[in-house]
């Protein structure tokens, strides 16, 4: 998942697959700034790396500029306001959607037990998802 101003965005969905643009438009991070949300889906649906290290970049970039604009609103006394923005713009991830990914998780943290590899980690995470 991505994270957005409007919520967690699942970008295996096929709304995803021919969007040309970013999947974030207002985002300045590297793979905002040189990849498309369609390019991100291919990667996800083909099982690339890349794929994951170009979602952490995204999603590191979002915290970063999230807790920048905490940090901001709070020293300008405005941290009320920008709390209610962020949270009336943030839509919430389906719940059912959420507690079936947090199953898939446990289902593969029993498994590393039986296979300690990292890359195992990886393939199980882009095989289950």
């Amino acid at each position: 998942a991505l994270f957005t101003r409007e919520g967690r965005l699942n970008i295996y969905k096929s709304r995803c697959k021919n969007r040309e643009e970013a999947f974030e438009k207002a985002c300045i991070c590297y793979t905002c700034s040189n990849y498309s949300a369609a390019y991100l889906h291919h990667l996800f649906k083909a099982g690339e790396l890349l794929a994951l290290r170009l979602a952490t970049i995204h999603n590191l970039y979002f915290l970063m500029c999230l807790m920048n604009d905490i940090r901001n609103n709070i020293q300008n006394n405005s941290y009320a306001d920008f709390k209610k923005s962020f949270l009336d713009n943030y839509k919430i991830t389906d719940e059912l959607e959420r507690i079936a990914q947090k199953k898939k998780w446990l289902v593969l943290y029993s498994q590393l037990d039986k296979h300690p590899h990292p890359d195992y980690l990886v393939l199980w995470i882009v095989y289950h998802s």
